[in-house]
């Protein structure tokens, strides 16, 4: 067998155990066919000398069954607890993260090279929006942290007046932007009608916008405090989507809140559909543009393969999860055998 082909074999199997409680739901897979697939990943893996992804994938699916830590130790960094040694990066480090975790084995410090990464989104534009309960003019003050300023919401909604250095009027007027160096600081609004504060996002050269999940509304002169809380994973000073998608599983799944990491994932989806972003989403947050977004993707109602990877069709197929109308593959194993992973949902 190839090695591309064992690191598909491992990641099938992987994602069929992973997921098998939804797998046997849906499909009907027998305990008797996991265990075949299992002794079919131990043969090919047997007494090989694998690589660094080999090995992950296998521990990915096998556990703590086999010899494969002290391959991936042997890749791992002298100086830090993160992967391959020399050329650290975030994929395949929080690749081991989730194979370590899957094998029992102790995460604390490859979390802490993950987390040490996480730095804000500039590729984010944030907006506040202040609407007006009764469509009445209002003058609202903002605290924005370095002092307080006073706007008037128009019974149009569009807003006036100078909102100082943290904020600017944007989107036509109806919104106040968030500039770049106020992005840690916290907003307290107070208008004189009753009000909603919500935070929006899109990508900075602009696209879809959206809402962070909670809105905020208080009675005249109460008040409603916003935070901006988007960030990212960086390789170098730039933001590392494909490292980020896999950074916010690994730590999804070690229990990790990933709240703050969704908005870059998701307004930047767009222009990296080539990681097949949406297969990782639907796990991080679930919903329907996410599902819809994957079952899009499906070529010929058989199989997924995206535009500009070089994994193929076997590797995206297996990575799409979680829900019913998934691709399946087969693959040859020792005496002619051959197993079919399908569906593999969580």
């Amino acid at each position: 067998m190839s090695k591309k082909g064992l690191v598909i074999l491992a990641f099938s199997v992987f994602l069929a155990v992973f997921f098998i409680n939804s797998a046997l739901a849906q499909e009907n897979v027998s305990a008797d066919n996991i265990a075949k697939a299992y002794n079919c990943l131990e043969n090919q893996t047997k007494g090989k000398n694998l690589s660094l992804k080999e090995a992950t994938f296998s521990m990915l699916a096998l556990g703590a069954k086999g010899n494969f830590a002290s391959t991936i130790e042997s890749f791992k960094d002298s100086t830090n607890s993160c992967w391959p040694r020399g050329a650290c990066n975030l994929k395949e480090t929080a690749q081991v993260a989730l194979a370590y975790n899957r094998a029992g084995k102790d995460t604390t410090n490859i979390k802490k090279w993950i987390l040490s990464k996480n730095a804000t989104a500039g590729e984010l534009k944030w907006l506040i929006e202040i609407d007006i309960t009764n469509k009445l003019r209002s003058t609202c003050k903002i605290k924005d942290g370095q002092g307080e300023r006073t706007i008037t919401v128009l019974d149009n909604s569009k807003l006036q007046g100078s909102p100082g250095n943290c904020l600017s009027i944007d989107n036509n007027g109806y919104m106040l932007r968030v500039n770049s160096n106020c992005l840690k600081n916290e907003f307290e609004i107070s208008c004189d009608q009753d009000f909603v504060t919500a935070v929006l996002y899109q990508k900075a050269s602009g696209g879809t916008l959206f809402v962070l999940p909670e809105a905020h509304s208080a009675a005249s002169l109460g008040s409603t405090r916003e935070k901006i809380n988007g960030e990212c994973f960086k390789t170098g000073g730039t933001c590392d989507y494909e490292g980020s998608l896999w950074a916010a599983l690994a730590l999804q799944n070690l229990k990790e809140d990933t709240s703050k990491f969704m908005p870059y994932l998701l307004a930047l989806a767009e222009d990296n559909t080539r990681f097949f972003p949406s297969s990782f989403l639907y796990i991080l947050v679930g919903g329907d543009d996410q599902y819809n977004s994957v079952i899009q993707e499906q070529k010929q109602g058989k199989f997924w393969e995206m535009v500009g990877t070089r994994d193929g069709r076997y590797y995206d197929t297996s990575r799409q999860n979680r829900h019913p109308d998934a691709g399946s593959k087969t693959q040859t194993c020792p005496g002619g055998r051959r197993y079919r992973f399908s569906r593999l949902a969580a």
